[in-house]
């Protein structure tokens, strides 16, 4: 995971559970996993915007990883 500054604010999560939910993800567990894939590929430059990060849980949906 790409490192942060102490004095730089934590940005705003493209994403939530409720947002997940809404994608077709079951409630659970695995819903922080996918969170954290999405902030991890964030902060190293993968997706920057919200239409990348639901499109990064849909290719995860559908390669079975949501759980």
């Amino acid at each position: 995971m790409a490192e942060r500054t102490r004095d730089a604010p934590e940005p705003a999560p493209l994403l939530t559970g409720k947002d997940l939910i809404a994608l077709g993800i079951d409630p659970g567990p695995g819903m922080g996993k996918i969170i954290s894939a999405v902030d991890d590929a964030r902060l190293e430059g993968k997706i920057t915007t919200r239409e990348e990060a639901e499109a990064m849980v849909q290719r995860m949906k559908g390669a079975g990883r949501e759980s």
